[in-house]
């Protein structure tokens, strides 16, 4: 689940209109990972919504193994203007 934020305090969950290659699910999930992966996977989501302040929510469900490593990497730019292809 992805929110943003204009003032860290109040954060409202992300919309389709905000994001660049993905659509976004209820309450902000923009990426669902509900069944046992068969390996390591990247994706790739492009922000353009104007916040100031990004939560990333890693939710659970489904079969996950002793440990599920997962990271993210913000980088600011101006993505809107050489939007990537998707990768998710």
């Amino acid at each position: 689940m992805l929110t943003h934020s204009n003032d860290d305090v109040n954060y409202s969950a992300v919309t389709t209109d905000d994001m660049l290659g993905c659509t976004v699910g209820t309450g902000g999930i923009i990426k669902a990972l509900i069944t046992l992966q068969a390996a390591a996977a990247t994706y790739r989501y492009g922000y353009k919504g104007g916040k100031r302040y990004l939560k990333l929510l890693a939710d659970f469900t489904g079969t996950h193994g002793t440990g599920t490593p997962i990271a993210a990497i913000v980088l600011k730019g101006h993505g809107a203007d050489n939007p990537q292809a998707n990768q998710a």
